[in-house]
């Protein structure tokens, strides 16, 4: 096991990689909790360099592995966001990383949809991306209006984002202890 601190979004994270052999390291990249081709809301808490980027094995390796050669590997191109909200360990402990396509518009507290990757096996002639950002949902002058974050206690750590259109748009809560809404690629 090797251990790699890296400064991401302002904040000091630990990267536990576990090495394996015969695939690639999952990381906060591939949501264990939430299927593959899933969407997700999440607000946006940072946005890594190139060199922060650099700095953690797991996330070049996944950028690489989905065709981001590290040459192509730059400022703002990973974000942070948080599905649980705010300040207990939930936040931390369940935030995704996701990649954000070139030319997207997005700032710090944003809520954007974000496509749920997959662990992708050493060899298979198949790229997997990342979590990979899709749009903007709420800009952060406007979260409270149309998206919240639910139940409506500020006490409490696992709130999750809710938007007054997600049941109209085929959106649908993921119960048990990682209660999200989540909408298949798939859903109209």
């Amino acid at each position: 096991m090797k251990i790699y601190y890296a400064k991401f979004a302002g904040l000091c994270i630990l990267s536990v990689v576990m090495l394996q052999i015969g695939c690639a390291t999952p990381s906060r990249f591939h949501a264990a909790h939430i299927p593959p081709d899933s969407l997700v809301l999440v607000q946006i808490r940072g946005f890594a360099t190139q060199q922060e980027i650099l700095g953690i094995p797991t996330l070049v390796n996944t950028l690489e592995l989905s065709g981001i050669p590290r040459s192509r590997i730059k400022d703002g191109m990973v974000a942070d966001g948080r599905i649980f909200c705010c300040d207990g360990p939930n936040e931390s402990d369940y935030a995704l990383w996701f990649y954000v396509p070139e030319g997207v518009d997005a700032e710090v507290g944003d809520i954007v949809e974000v496509k749920i990757g997959a662990v992708v096996l050493k060899g298979d002639p198949i790229r997997v991306p990342p979590n990979t950002m899709q749009q903007v949902y709420s800009k952060l002058e406007s979260v409270g209006e149309e998206c919240r974050w639910m139940p409506d206690n500020p006490r409490l750590w696992g709130r999750v984002l809710y938007c007054d259109w997600m049941e109209k748009e085929g959106w649908i809560q993921q119960g048990g202890l990682f209660n999200v809404w989540l909408k298949s690629v798939g859903s109209k």
